[in-house]
């Protein structure tokens, strides 16, 4: 067996290990400062425009904490690309 053919195999093994990996990965909450940032805005045209308005729905994490589906942000940010883009 060659060396080509050894390195071939590990791989086909560690391409078979990651989509093995894939579908257990679960969904991310990121905190609502987090979502500021990647938002490019700040704390009051956060939840005036954004959560106020149901764009945006907080979870409860606790007492004091709450958190961001990042899927969900995900969507919301393409959205507004898609519209900048429809504007144009």
């Amino acid at each position: 067996m060659s060396t080509s053919e050894i390195l071939r195999r590990d791989r086909q093994r560690k391409q078979v290990r990651q989509k093995e990996r894939e579908p257990r990965q679960g969904r991310r909450l990121v905190r609502p400062k987090e979502a500021w940032k990647r938002l490019g805005i700040g704390h009051t045209k956060f939840y005036a425009d954004f959560v106020a308005t149901g764009r945006i729905k907080l979870i409860d994490l606790g007492p004091k904490s709450k958190g961001i589906v990042e899927d969900e942000l995900d969507d919301l940010i393409n959205k507004l690309v898609e519209a900048r883009d429809a504007a144009a």
